[in-house]
């Protein structure tokens, strides 16, 4: 038995030294590592949409964050305006009861 394996081992070590042999294990190597690059490709493609998608995310966030302090900023001076318009509106409505007051006081 060791016979027919040293035997074996002969033959396949002959026909590794033929040219053709030689010919097909580049052209393997070549498509493996072609594989390889292409795959290496293709997951960095992914990798780059993934980081394309986040960076769109983060983008996005930062203008929601702007909008919400631009709608703060402009809720609170409403607020302000509203109460000077209360405020007016007070003064206005005392003046126009000294007003009838007086106008009654008049006739």
């Amino acid at each position: 038995m060791t016979r027919w394996v040293n035997d074996m081992a002969a033959d396949a070590q002959r026909f590794m030294d033929t040219p053709l042999a030689k010919l097909g294990l580049g052209v393997a190597q070549a498509v493996a590592a072609g594989l390889i690059i292409s795959t290496g490709s293709s997951i960095t493609a992914k990798l780059d949409n993934i980081q394309n998608t986040v960076n769109q995310g983060t983008q996005n966030m930062a203008l929601v964050q702007r909008d919400v302090r631009l709608l703060e900023a402009t809720t609170a001076e409403l607020r302000t305006n509203n109460t000077s318009v209360e405020k007016r509106t007070s003064r206005l409505e005392f003046k126009v009861e000294q007003f009838e007051k007086e106008r009654a006081n008049g006739k």
